[in-house]
């Protein structure tokens, strides 16, 4: 008898599904660099990266952004290739033999198949001279499946006394819109900068949704003659609410030729969810069953409660960020960032990150961008992208590709582009 358990891709699914409509993420030119952009953001792009930014040079007086988009699909385990080969009819033509399965089961590391699905939006953002307000619709999603549970669907429980472990099951995500004052103020340290500025970000968070685990913890093992199941799940979900957070950063020129730029994010961030709040509650409908008797047991393994609960709260983790950008030539920059959250909840890894980018123009108005970054959520990303700066007229695209440099060979990819206007 094989005991398969569809369940736990439902409720993967629960996340992806509160969480794909926005994320919040870079704009096209720091998604082109591989996320090394902290040091270089000016103008609308700073209001994400690092207010203080606002009080340094830049170009424009005015800046417009309309148009923004960022969408990232991801995974830990399949490439566009696997992908094709085992999930789609023409690859397997409809049936996995045991060796199919087997191949499925190496690609996913020990510690589990991470899976993220993110969009993000820019509706507006404008700045005029030092100050900014910007409306993005936000969110974050994360969802880690333990190795185990994924064989136990695929092969059923076939192995004697080998226990298949839920333990390491996670997920966690919210969406939301996100209202933002962006406030900058130069400060003459001319000893040490040619121009250093501080930045604040005052930030209101409407929710929109949220699901997260808050426990989970069993195994489902077979004996010679019984199924034991003692599985046990506990995740909530809201909708509705609000919060506040701010950004800080300080940012700096060095010798006309280095930018240094660090910012602390999320400070204080808690998004209140007051509406349509529950607690759902996963267990097993029997914790054995008879393999003899098989038509004794229920047809459904598990059992779910849904109660209401108390309005709750989710904070969102401190993150640390620091740029480093050097004008190695006038129409050629390279950058250094470095990122470290330090909670891995609401759809943030604790993975710390460190990302390479370069930005060159071979003419004045086409910006040539490339980056690199390693571990994060997407632990290695390699982004490409370009920008035609015509006048008023600002356009920015970029693709990166995830844990690969060959567009099937990735396990992911993430694209955006911009459209704003610079007065």
């Amino acid at each position: 008898m094989k005991y398969r358990i569809n369940t736990w891709f439902f409720i993967i699914g629960i996340f992806i599904s509160t969480t794909v409509v926005f994320a919040q993420g870079f704009n096209a030119s720091g998604l082109a660099m591989g996320n090394a952009y902290g040091a270089l953001a000016r103008g609308v792009d700073a209001f994400s990266w690092n207010p203080a930014n606002l009080a340094l040079s830049h170009d424009n007086k005015l800046e417009i952004n309309l148009v923004g988009l960022n969408v990232t699909a991801a995974n830990s385990s399949f490439s566009i290739s696997d992908y094709k080969r085992y999930f789609t009819e023409s690859g397997h033509h409809g049936y996995w033999d045991t060796q199919d399965i087997n191949n499925i089961l190496d690609l996913i590391p020990d510690d589990g198949l991470d899976i993220s699905v993110d969009a993000h939006a820019n509706v507006l953002g404008i700045l005029f001279d030092r100050y900014g307000f910007s409306v993005q619709g936000i969110g974050k999603s994360i969802g880690v499946m333990p190795k185990p549970l994924v064989e136990l669907a695929l092969k059923g429980n076939q192995d004697l006394f080998k226990e298949y472990s839920i333990n390491d099951f996670d997920g966690n995500g919210y969406t939301a819109a996100k209202f933002s004052l962006s406030l900058s103020h130069p400060i003459p340290i001319k000893k040490y900068f040619d121009e250093f500025g501080v930045g604040l970000n005052v930030n209101y968070y409407y929710g929109i949704a949220v699901a997260e685990v808050i426990s989970s913890e069993g195994a489902v093992v077979t004996t010679n003659d019984t199924i034991l199941n003692t599985v046990d799940i506990v995740y909530r979900t809201g909708q509705g609410g609000g919060g506040i957070g701010f950004d800080i950063g300080a940012a700096g020129r060095i010798n006309k030729k280095w930018t240094v730029s660090l910012a602390l994010n999320n400070l204080f961030a808690t998004l209140n969810w007051k509406n349509e709040t529950f607690e759902h509650h996963i267990y097993p409908s029997q914790t054995g069953i008879s393999i003899e008797e098989p038509d004794k047991s229920t047809e459904d393994p598990f059992k779910e409660d849904t109660l209401s609960t108390a309005p709750f709260k989710t904070s969102l983790p401190v993150v640390f960020h620091m740029g480093l950008a050097y004008d190695f030539l006038e129409n050629l920059i390279f950058t250094l960032d470095l990122e470290q959250a330090f909670e891995n909840k609401a759809g943030y890894s604790d993975r710390g990150q460190i990302a390479f980018g370069a930005q060159y123009k071979p003419l004045s108005i086409l910006p040539l961008r490339a980056g690199m970054s390693f571990g994060g959520k997407y632990k290695y990303l390699f982004g490409v992208g370009f920008g035609v700066h015509a006048g008023f007229f600002n356009f920015d695209i970029a693709y990166a590709m995830h844990q690969g440099l060959w567009p099937t060979k990735t396990n992911g990819f993430s694209t955006a582009a911009n459209i704003k206007f610079v007065f």
